[in-house]
């Protein structure tokens, strides 16, 4: 089919059916034509490369209401391609053909069919569309999260150098290897024989014990391949001399995988000690400040919450008061003693829950709030909270108004197309690769580590290995395709709390991942709007 920018006139039919297919960035150039010359196209190309630069930059000269709008719209796209049902092609049994694989990457979400061994899982994975609305509305937030540092530093509320230091304690988790203790275990690793013969030495084991147990388990992962495969051939069972013989081949490259990763256990271990005893640190300055700078942190996000809920008041229509029409509360009386050791304050649970679900109210758009009318609230006095969507059920606790927030998210993830598709795209992009390439690293990740091991097992949980600040934060629940095409995440739930100065106890360090409130924070500007 011809691109939109060569047809010459416009037939309602072909163009609804060109609009279902036609990448974003080429609308958006054909925004930029008009001349159908040779010269007019190439005029219309400098133009566009002239908006993508300033796109890069952060949609420079916008105006954060005109921002808002463009990814508004960009959403309501995304929002409509998932009106039309996803292939139910792809499925273990009947795996897609490239032809249709690639036929579906127009929609928000395509399949990936990875096969391990003897049997596969078909991944919902983020297009390149929901990559590009996902920076859009982190770039969004980006622009909000500074007009609204700037103004707490013009009106006196905190000083530049406080919400740089604040800015500076949320920084990038790949930022974070910068300890001394890392510095020194880099050079020696290198080998670096002015740390003592000693610790080069112990650093030269190490290099050596890493490239031995890469290469056992990459033996591990080959033995297992062929062994499988030489099951397939058979129908899935084998008792013959050759699957012996593969079976015999991965039990033996089984155990130098284990005996490989315990030799770098004992190697690293022992360059540790090593370090330890060399490093010119004070660990108990080193601590303290990294308590202040904890303090500060928490002290201006919650200021920046505070302004934020104001930013939200005024671009966005907000509820009065919660709109749950279902609400559990216990019948009891709580004790609430200052921290500074002022005279206590008795509340029923009702004053309780009310002044919870008020705060909640003020953070979010009503548009959204609405969709979590109908959920029935259950409050509790025990700390926690969990959304059961089969239950269409929040229980939250009633410490904070954290709890809450956190199920809320959730609870509108399940209502809200966009809002799913925003938490899918963060996590695919911090944790399988760039924005301009997401499925084919997802793809290469899951088939480099098997898709029944590219997440780790943690409380009870699946949790994609990746450093986020907080490792709950990646986790995701259930990879595989289910019934409802829904995978929500720990993504949104998290960064909204940390938005608003909250949810700090989910890590030792008390750092926010200032990344991922970014988009927290975009997606509270823009979000249910694609549902207007």
């Amino acid at each position: 089919m011809a691109g939109i920018q060569d047809l010459d006139y416009y037939d309602d039919d072909e163009l609804l059916e060109l609009l279902r297919q036609v990448d974003l960035e080429e609308m958006l150039k054909a925004s930029f034509g008009g001349d159908r010359s040779a010269a007019g196209r190439y005029a219309a190309e400098q133009r566009w490369k002239g908006h993508v630069k300033r796109e890069d930059k952060g949609g420079e000269g916008k105006t954060l209401r005109d921002a808002t709008a463009e990814v508004s719209a960009l959403l309501r796209q995304i929002n409509g391609m998932l009106e039309y049902p996803i292939s139910d092609k792809g499925s273990a049994g009947n795996p897609m053909t490239p032809e249709e694989y690639e036929a579906s990457s127009s929609k928000s979400f395509r399949f990936v069919y990875v096969k391990t061994g003897r049997s596969g899982k078909v991944m919902l994975v983020p297009s390149k569309k929901s990559m590009e609305a996902e920076r859009r509305v982190n770039e969004l937030g980006r622009q909000a999260f500074k007009e609204v540092g700037a103004r707490l530093v013009a009106d006196g509320t905190i000083t530049q150098k406080e919400l740089d230091d604040a800015i500076a304690f949320q920084r990038a988790p790949e930022d974070e290897d910068d300890s001394p203790d890392a510095d020194l275990y880099r050079r020696a690793m290198a080998g670096d024989e002015s740390l003592g013969k000693e610790v080069a030495d112990k650093g030269r084991r190490v290099a050596e014990a890493k490239e031995a147990a890469s290469k056992a388990k990459g033996a591990l992962m080959k033995a297992t391949r062929e062994y499988n495969k030489h099951l397939e051939t058979e129908g899935g069972r084998s008792y013959d001399a050759t699957a012996r013989q593969l079976w015999e081949a991965r039990k033996q490259a089984r155990a130098a995988n284990i005996d490989a990763r315990l030799e770098l256990a004992n190697a690293d271990e022992a360059l540790m000690e090593a370090i330890r005893d060399i490093r010119p640190v004070d660990y108990k300055a080193q601590g303290e400040a990294r308590e202040a700078g904890k303090a500060n942190s928490l002290r201006v996000q919650g200021l920046i919450g505070a302004e934020v809920k104001r930013l939200l008041a005024g671009d966005n229509a907000m509820s009065d008061s919660h709109p749950a029409n279902k609400v559990d509360v216990p019948q009891m009386t709580t004790e609430f003693r200052p921290s500074d050791g002022g005279k206590a304050t008795v509340k029923s649970g009702d004053q309780v829950v009310a002044e919870i679900m008020g705060e909640v109210s003020r953070r979010f758009p009503k548009r959204l709030l609405d969709l979590v009318a109908e959920v029935r609230h259950k409050f509790t006095s025990r700390g926690g909270g969990h959304y059961n969507d089969g239950m269409n059920l929040i229980q939250s606790d009633m410490d904070d108004a954290d709890t809450l927030t956190h199920e809320t998210v959730h609870a509108i993830s399940y209502r809200d197309n966009a809002t799913r598709v925003l938490e899918q795209a963060a996590l695919s992009r911090r944790v399988f690769g760039k924005p301009d390439q997401p499925d084919d690293s997802f793809a290469k990740k899951l088939e480099k580590v098997g898709a029944t091991k590219a997440v780790g097992w943690r409380m009870g949980g699946k949790y994609i290995e990746d450093k986020f600040v907080a490792g709950y934060q990646g986790r995701m629940y259930g990879l595989e395709r289910s019934s409802s095409g829904s995978k929500p995440t720990e993504i949104l739930t998290i960064a909204t709390e940390n938005l608003f100065g909250g949810g700090h106890w989910f890590r030792n360090s008390g750092r926010l991942d200032q990344d991922l409130m970014m988009t927290a924070l975009g997606w509270l500007l823009v979000g249910g709007s694609n549902r207007d």
